[in-house]
């Protein structure tokens, strides 16, 4: 996760030895090489450590940017549903204590959603002569049970249909994944369909990747070829 901290100095005279203190939330970790140069934490970079930016003096008026990202623990515990940061800005006072210290912190709540649980590399749809063909490849499948597809007429998947009568049985792992094909034999001609595929997990949930698209030609079309005839 990047929080993108911006800082301003409403006051009406400058700030000296500005610094940012943030706390690595629970459940994550600082992420070393994904932030910017400046950031000194502890060497135990894991949640509750301190991590410290000098911005140094700061004008009246004067504002900034700077990136805080952290890495998500990965499994999360159980309820865990969101990642709170809590982040502080203040000076060495030598202008004077701040007369309005209330605006020197803020808190941000970072929704987190479940990690899914395939890498998926491939997923198209290919008009052919018997139908729609559904062609998808992962790189590696974890706590997955197997796949069904979605069409729809539109691009709205609330408005899709299962087209699998049965599930799909998955045949990867964690380690390495796998390339599945099935026709849709039942799309019409001059129809354009949109597709996802639900991955099912072991435990019932089910992730939803796409879309893929795919337009039916129109039946009934003949193709004519003339050649010329050449007599002695």
């Amino acid at each position: 996760i990047t929080f993108t901290l911006h800082y301003t100095n409403l006051g009406t005279i400058g700030a000296t030895g500005v610094t940012i203190t943030e706390t690595v939330p629970p459940h994550t970790s600082f992420a070393v090489a994904a932030n910017v140069a400046g950031w000194l934490c502890a060497p135990d970079t894991t949640a509750g450590s301190t991590c410290l930016l000098t911005v140094g003096d700061l004008a009246a008026g004067a504002s900034g940017n700077v990136a805080f990202v952290v890495q998500v623990d990965n499994p999360l515990p159980a309820g865990v549903t969101a990642v709170v940061n809590a982040v502080r800005i203040g000076d060495d006072g030598t202008n004077g204590p701040d007369p309005n210290d209330e605006n020197n912190t803020d808190t941000e709540t970072t929704p987190i959603e479940d990690p899914t649980a395939i890498t998926l590399v491939k997923f198209t749809a290919t008009p052919s002569l018997t139908g729609v063909v559904l062609n998808w490849t992962t790189a590696s499948e974890q706590e997955t049970w197997g796949f069904h597809l979605v069409r729809s007429l539109d691009d709205n998947p609330a408005n899709g249909e299962r087209i699998t009568n049965q599930t799909i049985l998955a045949r990867g792992n964690p380690q390495s994944g796998a390339s599945y094909i099935w026709t849709d034999n039942t799309a019409l001609a001059g129809t354009r369909y949109t597709y996802w595929l639900e991955e099912i997990e072991l435990d019932g949930r089910i992730n939803l990747y796409g879309p893929a698209t795919a337009t039916m030609p129109l039946s009934g079309t003949i193709f004519r070829v003339n050649l010329p005839l050449i007599a002695r």
